[in-house]
């Protein structure tokens, strides 16, 4: 790794009013993650993962390259 590396995190709310594809969903919903990143000889990197304690979701994610 060379340069900078980043480490950052998120925290998101939303609500619901007329859901059109995922009936599931109601009201308000929020999310937290966390990710880290930097720049590397090939390019740029980061990894991250999301979790909605709302509605039970998590995902995770790896990215390569310019955004």
């Amino acid at each position: 790794i060379r340069g900078d590396i980043r480490v950052g995190g998120t925290v998101e709310a939303g609500r619901i009013g007329t859901p059109y594809t995922e009936t599931n969903l109601r009201g308000w919903q929020n999310s937290v993650g966390l990710y880290i990143g930097g720049e590397t000889p090939l390019g740029a990197i980061m990894f991250g993962a999301g979790y909605s304690p709302s509605s039970g979701y998590s995902n995770v994610y790896f990215l390569f390259g310019t955004p």
